[in-house]
């Protein structure tokens, strides 16, 4: 079963869908790492093993800023602001787009008990211990440490 036929009303509907809660959690991470290619079409669901909350991430921690940009996107206020803020919109509502930091709110506003434990399980997250083991470019580490630092103030109880 897949449920991509469902809105994002119905998959966050307590009542209508028994995976809510990761449905929830799940638009907490996509705000955080700024996937902007969640759609109420990639959201996927099986009998035999659930929910699949980590799918489609591809589009998030600043993955179409190019590593020559970087520098200049962080010595600008205005275009790192926009990137942090603007730029990531996934389409959650009948093809509307509202930022990461609208989604926040709107699930700060309606689910208070999942956003408390999504920010207390945030709570003991440190950045510097994510890169032991990943390979990236010196320059995407920095973007995307900067990145993660101004979205984890989202979440600060």
């Amino acid at each position: 079963s897949n449920l991509s036929t469902f809105d994002v009303s119905t998959l966050l509907n307590k009542d209508k869908n028994k995976y809510w809660r990761e449905v929830v959690t799940m638009l907490l991470f996509d705000a955080l790492i700024g996937n902007s290619d969640r759609h109420p079409g990639n959201f996927l669901y099986s009998e035999e093993r659930g929910f699949y909350p980590l799918f489609d991430n591809g589009s998030s921690l600043c993955a179409y800023e190019r590593d020559c940009n970087v520098q200049a996107i962080l010595k600008d206020k205005n275009r790192f602001n926009a990137m942090c803020i603007t730029k990531s919109k996934p389409v959650l509502r009948a093809g509307q787009r509202i930022t990461h930091r609208e989604l926040v709110t709107i699930l700060r506003e309606n689910f208070p008990t999942e956003m408390r434990k999504f920010c207390e399980a945030l709570q003991d997250f440190n950045l510097s211990d994510m890169w032991e083991d990943i390979k990236v470019p010196d320059c995407r580490k920095l973007i995307i440490n900067e990145f993660l630092t101004y979205r984890l103030d989202w979440f600060k109880l």
